[in-house]
């Protein structure tokens, strides 16, 4: 399978791998963002340097949120992702069983959302 070996600084942290079909991601973020409106004026900011690897696999008919790393980061660390072909992967220690009635629930707010955005007014 299709596998991604991360390290950081070097080091090696996971090995990680959804299996034939899934969804395999490796994220490095950097944010800075007012903490409040109000603070934003003063300076006041906050900052976030961080590396996520995860994804969705399907395993005994059920599809799973997985996770290997959620790491916070500083200037000057060094992560390395390489693809490789692996027979076998860590397992990921967190996973979190996707419930198809919240995500339908979910989907619908959110089309709700957008015809609420798009709808022409009523009555023009």
């Amino acid at each position: 399978m299709i596998a991604f070996e991360v390290r950081l600084d070097g080091e090696k942290v996971c090995m990680a791998g959804v299996g034939e079909t899934g969804v395999l991601s490796a994220i490095v973020s950097w944010v800075r963002r007012g903490a409040h409106p109000a603070e934003q004026e003063t300076g006041s900011w906050v900052e976030t340097l961080s590396c996520e690897v995860g994804g969705l696999m399907h395993q005994d008919g059920a599809d799973y949120h997985v996770k290997w790393l959620s790491q916070s980061l500083g200037v000057g660390q060094q992560v390395t992702i390489t693809v490789v072909e692996a027979p076998e992967v860590d397992r990921a220690p967190a996973a979190v069983r996707e419930d198809p009635e919240r995500t339908r629930r979910a989907r619908r707010r959110y089309f709700e959302t957008l015809q609420r955005e798009f709808e022409p007014p009523r009555g023009k």
